[in-house]
């Protein structure tokens, strides 16, 4: 009788193919218990005088209470579609108070509605990320799909202006090591060209993510400012796309 086995994935395989969201979780485990257990050690050893067993209860003691104090703010996760959905409805809140004195409030809305039809797509994902698009031109994908790795493990990129592009005045490429991978979804880089324009400098980075099917392909991009004064310009820029994905 021939036995089979079936090879099992690694862990890190396993994680790999989790979404950034997942694995941004699993990370914020790993480090807690990781904090934790240095606290709880260095607490001991500093409390020396006692004997090994009460030392034992306090390292434990102590581990236990800062795992619980840093896992504490976990129960007040949100989901993305939840952050949405509080964000719409602080703006819908703000709407109706403005409504109530102003009698003309409504022939506004009616006008801001018909923006939000003709608005651009911004990529946001509510989570101080967006989605890059372009990637399905000139074999972007295939290139993606072929050094996923490489990419997610040395994940900076390179933003470059095109303030010639034909399509779009504030286009903003992508590229990896020289290579265009995408671009900044026009409706975002409305608000970040013109602030790289005016002399911002931050740093851009991105995880290329699969579905466990490989089906569906997304590159989520995140970004850090290098100075003070960058970060103010960053932050006025996450501002504008916030307001502009109502």
């Amino acid at each position: 009788m021939i036995i089979r086995q079936e090879k099992k994935e690694s862990l890190i395989s396993q994680y790999r193919k989790l979404n950034p969201e997942e694995q941004k979780y699993i990370r914020g485990i790993c480090w807690k218990v990781v904090i934790s257990f240095v606290v709880a050690l260095a607490v001991a050893i500093w409390l020396d005088f006692f004997s090994g067993e009460t030392r034992f209860l306090i390292f434990l003691s102590v581990f236990v209470g800062s795992l619980i104090g840093l896992s504490k703010g976990d129960s007040e996760e949100e989901s993305d579609e939840e952050a949405r959905e509080k964000y719409l409805a602080r703006l819908r809140a703000r709407k109706s108070k403005k409504a109530a004195e102003d009698e003309d409030e409504d022939d506004d809305l009616e006008d801001e509605d018909d923006d939000l039809e003709e608005r651009l797509p911004t990529g946001w994902n509510w989570r101080d990320e967006l989605v890059m698009t372009g990637q399905r031109f000139e074999g972007r994908e295939a290139f993606l799909r072929t050094h996923q790795k490489e990419i997610n493990g040395a994940n900076e990129i390179d933003l470059i202006r095109e303030p010639d592009n034909r399509y779009d005045k504030n286009a903003v490429a992508c590229s990896w090591k020289g290579t265009k991978i995408g671009y900044i979804p026009s409706g975002s880089a409305q608000f970040l060209a013109p602030a790289l324009d005016n002399g911002m400098q931050i740093t851009a980075r991105c995880n290329v993510w699969t579905s466990p099917d490989n089906e569906v392909l997304r590159v989520y991009l995140w970004f850090t400012e290098k100075s003070a004064k960058d970060k103010v310009m960053l932050e006025e820029v996450r501002r504008q796309i916030m307001e502009y994905s109502d």
